[in-house]
């Protein structure tokens, strides 16, 4: 973040026991330090008081890397397996950092003094780096199960979609574009293990995977990674 004047007129004491500014989704400090609250971390756009912007992985306009020399682009699509992160871009360091979003993990703030309960970021001082307190997850597609993977996937899809044809679902699915999630297991085992598994149940959960297979066939197990920092340039 950059140097900020803090606000003398409107501080208060209350509840952190030190003179403290809340702005716009962002609690300022009187010594310079400056946080984000958990519980403002919808409070989106940029606040120019800081050179800081809240958005999140999937509205974000920047591109995103995994090296400070921006040599690695982070494809949108491997931010948002399993919804959106939330996060806070700093352009004067040109870093984002994650805003804890509830089940990705428990967040640092815990580890700081009582002052900056709930925070979710933290800038220690402008010109430094703010201190991460939850992590991003990048999310790659394995692309080495999928390659070893493929060659039983056909045969598999076509089992199971002779396997719907004579015994149709009991139940009713829409069509949807969702995909059955190929097992890393299945490396090690036979197509007719592999089939006798899939078409052994006879719930409403064994008749939508079986469907899905059919009609939409599989998706692939992911390499997830974890980040302190995003950068950009």
């Amino acid at each position: 973040m950059k140097q900020f004047e803090f606000n003398h007129a409107c501080k208060n004491w209350d509840h952190r026991k030190v003179f403290h500014y809340d702005h716009s989704g962002f609690t300022e400090f009187e010594n310079g330090e400056l946080i984000i609250e958990h519980t403002n971390i919808h409070c989106r756009g940029h606040q120019s008081k800081y050179d800081v912007e809240m958005t999140t992985t999937r509205d974000c306009g920047r591109q995103l890397y995994l090296d400070e020399m921006c040599t690695q682009p982070v494809k949108k699509a491997w931010l948002l397996q399993g919804g959106q992160q939330d996060m806070a871009l700093d352009y004067e360091q040109k870093v984002a950092v994650h805003l804890h979003g509830g089940y990705r993990g428990a967040s640092k703030s815990r580890e700081l003094p009582q002052q900056y309960h709930g925070a979710s970021a933290f800038w220690p001082r402008a010109k430094q780096l703010p201190i991460p307190l939850s992590q991003f997850t990048v999310s790659k597609p394995d692309r080495s199960i999928k390659k070893e993977l493929i060659g039983k996937l056909d045969d598999i899809r076509a089992a199971i979609t002779a396997a719907v044809r004579i015994n149709p679902p009991k139940y009713r699915f829409t069509t949807t574009d969702h995909k059955y999630k190929a097992r890393p297991r299945w490396l090690e085992m036979s197509l007719t293990g592999i089939v006798a598994s899939l078409t052994s149940g006879t719930g409403y959960t064994d008749d939508r995977d079986r469907y899905a297979i059919a009609h939409n066939g599989f998706s692939y197990p992911r390499a997830d990674t974890y980040h302190d920092y995003l950068y950009f340039k």
